[in-house]
C-alpha cells in the first residue's frame, strides 16, 4: 500500500513539472515574437524618413563651365597685314579682348552701323511703323542697284539702303535727333555735320569700344525705345546661324575703311564684337570676323 502510495506521489510531481516547462517555453516565444515585430516596424519608420527628406531637399546643382573667350591669336592671324581693330566682350563673363587697342579708343564715322540707333529713332517717333513701312523710290540712280527700287525699313536695313535713312532722318528732325542721340551716349553725339548725312563720313564719330557699350545697352534692352521697337530691330538684323551660335549685325562702309558690328549669341554666352579695316568694305570686314568667330568656337566645348 505504501509502495502504491509513493508511486502516485512520484507521477503527480512528474506531470506538475511538465505543465511548468510547457508554459515557460510558450512564455519565451511570445516574447521572441514581440521583440521582432517591434525591431521590424522601427527600421521601417527610419527607412521612411531618409527618402522624404531626399526628396523636400535635392543636391544643389553644379554651376556651368563659363568658356574662355577666344584665343587672341586666331584674330591676329586674320588681321595680318590688316590695319584694323577687333573689340569682342563676354557679355556675361564681362570680359574683354581687344586688338590693336589704340585704334579701338579712335572715334571714327560710323558709316551704315549707325541705321541700328536711326531704326530705333524712327519708330519711336513713329515716322516708321513697323518692319514694312515703304518710302517711295525718287528715281535717282545709284551705283548699288539694290537701291534703285522702292524699299521697307527692312529692307533699307537688309541692302543698306542710304537713301531710305536720310528720308528718315530728315522727317525726324535735328532736335529729336540729338535728344535721343544724347540719351543713348552714343558717341561723341555730335550731328552738326547736317541732318541727312552727319553719319556718313561727316560729324558723328564713335569708337569701337563705344560701338560694343551700344550694342550691350541695346541687347539688354536699357535704351530709351519702347521694348517692341527694340526687338523689330534686332529682329531686323539677324544675318544668319554659325557654329557657334546666331550671328546678328550690321555693317558700314566709309571713304577710310568698313565696320562690322553685332554679336553672336551662343547655349551659353551673348559676345558683342567692334570689328574695324582701314581700306576695306564693311563686307569684307564681315567676313573676316565670321572667319575668326567660326574658328574660334565659340560655346562649343573645344
Amino acid at each position: 500500500m505504501n509502495a502504491r502510495r509513493r508511486s502516485i506521489i512520484l507521477l503527480l510531481v512528474l506531470v506538475l513539472m511538465a505543465v511548468t516547462a510547457c508554459q515557460n517555453d510558450a512564455s519565451e516565444v511570445n516574447s521572441d515574437v514581440t521583440s521582432d515585430i517591434n525591431h521590424t516596424e522601427k527600421p521601417k519608420t527610419q527607412h521612411n524618413n531618409t527618402v522624404s527628406q531626399d526628396k523636400e531637399k535635392p543636391a544643389a546643382a553644379e554651376p556651368e563651365e563659363i568658356l574662355p573667350i577666344l584665343d587672341i591669336k586666331i584674330i591676329e592671324n586674320h588681321f595680318e597685314g590688316e590695319e584694323g581693330t577687333f573689340v569682342i566682350k563676354a557679355m556675361n563673363d564681362n570680359k574683354y579682348i581687344v586688338f590693336n587697342e589704340e585704334l579701338a579708343n579712335t572715334a571714327l564715322t560710323p558709316c551704315s552701323t549707325f541705321k541700328i540707333p536711326n531704326a530705333l529713332i524712327g519708330l519711336e517717333l513713329g515716322v516708321v511703323n513697323d518692319k514694312n513701312t515703304m518710302m517711295k523710290w525718287d528715281g535717282t540712280v545709284y551705283r548699288i542697284k539694290d537701291w534703285n527700287r522702292d524699299h521697307t525699313l527692312e529692307s533699307a536695313i537688309e541692302y543698306s539702303t542710304v537713301w531710305y535713312f536720310k528720308k528718315l532722318a530728315k522727317a525726324v528732325g535735328m532736335d529729336n535727333m540729338q535728344k535721343y542721340l544724347d540719351e543713348m551716349d552714343y558717341g561723341n553725339a555730335d550731328i552738326s555735320g547736317g541732318i541727312d548725312k552727319f553719319w556718313l563720313d561727316s560729324s558723328l564719330k564713335i569708337t569701337a569700344y563705344e560701338q560694343v557699350e551700344f550694342l550691350e545697352k541695346f541687347y539688354k534692352k536699357v535704351l530709351p525705345f519702347r521694348e517692341e521697337n527694340l526687338n523689330m530691330v534686332k529682329e531686323m538684323i539677324v544675318l544668319e546661324n554659325l557654329e557657334c551660335g546666331t550671328l546678328s549685325g550690321k555693317t558700314g562702309t566709309g571713304n577710310d575703311g568698313g565696320w562690322f558690328v553685332g554679336y553672336c549669341e551662343t547655349p551659353r554666352e551673348v559676345y558683342l564684337f567692334s570689328a574695324y579695316i582701314k581700306k576695306k568694305q564693311g563686307k569684307d570686314v564681315k567676313k573676316i570676323v565670321i572667319d575668326i568667330l567660326n574658328e574660334g568656337k565659340l560655346g562649343s566645348d573645344n
